[in-house]
Parts: structure tokens; C-alpha cells; sequence
């Protein structure tokens, strides 16, 4: 059986993101403590890796406040960022990694999609699905190493949306595809469908 690993930390608001960026700028302070290169990391059912800790920009306002944040923490350390189309400020986060001048391979970018529970998200779940993830990478201003399902809604149309999630990591949009807040069952759906190919 595979060792079990931690699961990424996300930090989840710009007060506690800040204070995890001075408390990692502390560390890296003295050579002894953990640097990007040391940072853990995680592989993910697919083989590809990420670090195990990450900067999660929910909360965090558009513009220059988000791009301050995130060059910050890319500056002090962090490799693994986390945003969201919902979170809006996924265009702030891919200017920041652009103007950081460290090459884009060393940075991981997970970003999501929130279906809705009406209009497109339950007449044509693929579609909206494919056309968010696009929006995003177009945001982004690049490709998303993880882009996930955040919320388990709109159960019919749970199938086209981790189909959609297929077609978009095929085109080269996203390096791996995942979920976020689902449950067992939730997960069943997905892992039982014969038309999935869940890992």
C-alpha cells in the first residue's frame, strides 16, 4: 500500500497569509531552516508533484492588493499558489508569477471552478465546465498546474464536469485535475462512471 501523505495547506485569508509569509520569511532567514528548493512535496495520483505548502488567495482582493501578496510570498519562499475564478483574482496572480522572474516551472498554480446550481452549469455542464477553465488560464496568462471541481453541486451533471476536466488537462490547459470538498460518495460517482478516468 502507498505511504499516505498530509494534504497541501491552504491559508485562507490575506491576514493569515501575510502572517504565514513573515513567519516563513523568518525561517528562511537562517540557512538552516526550509528554503523553496527544501520544501516538501507531494505527488498526486497522476505522478505529477506539488509543494505541500501553498498560499490560498480566497478573500484576497483584485489587484495591486493580491499582485503585493503574492510576490511577496513568491519572494519569501513559496512555490504553491492557490486562487479561484470565483476568487477573481486569478489575472492578479499569473501578473505577479510573470513579474517575479523566477521561471514558471518552479511555481505551481491550482485554481477552480465553482459551478452553479442554474443556466448553463445544468443544461451543459461540459460546456461551462471547459469555458471556465479556459477563462481561467486565460486570466492566468498560463496553463494551471491543478485545476479542480470546488464544490460537489448539481449531482447530474457531476459526470460532464470531471469529463470537462479530462478535455481540458488532454489540451494541455490544465497539468492535473482533482476536486475539492467532496465526500466519499461524491467521489464513488466519479471513480464508478465508466465513462472517467479518475486516478
Amino acid at each position: 500500500m502507498a505511504e499516505s501523505r498530509a494534504l497541501p495547506i491552504m491559508v485562507p485569508t490575506p491576514v493569515t497569509a501575510l502572517l504565514s509569509a513573515l513567519l516563513l520569511g523568518a525561517a528562511l532567514a537562517e540557512p538552516e531552516h526550509c528554503s523553496a528548493a527544501d520544501m516538501p512535496r507531494v505527488s498526486l495520483g497522476d505522478g505529477n508533484m506539488l509543494p505541500a505548502v501553498g498560499l490560498g488567495l480566497y478573500y484576497t482582493p483584485p489587484g495591486a492588493v493580491a499582485q503585493d501578496i503574492v510576490r511577496e510570498a513568491l519572494r519569501l519562499g513559496y512555490r504553491h499558489l492557490d486562487t479561484a475564478g470565483f476568487y477573481e483574482n486569478e489575472a492578479d496572480v499569473g501578473r505577479a508569477v510573470r513579474e517575479s522572474g523566477i521561471p514558471r516551472e518552479q511555481i505551481h498554480i491550482t485554481s477552480k471552478v465553482w459551478p452553479e446550481a442554474e443556466g448553463r452549469w445544468v443544461e451543459d455542464g461540459f460546456a461551462a465546465v471547459l469555458d471556465a477553465v479556459n477563462a481561467s488560464v486565460a486570466a492566468l496568462g498560463t496553463r494551471a498546474d491543478l485545476y479542480l471541481i470546488h464544490w460537489p453541486v448539481n449531482p447530474e451533471q457531476r459526470i460532464e464536469y470531471w469529463l470537462a476536466l479530462e478535455e481540458a488537462q488532454r489540451l494541455g490547459l490544465a497539468r492535473s485535475i482533482g476536486v475539492s470538498n467532496f465526500g466519499v460518495a461524491h467521489l464513488q460517482q466519479l471513480i464508478d462512471s465508466p465513462r472517467t478516468s479518475v486516478v
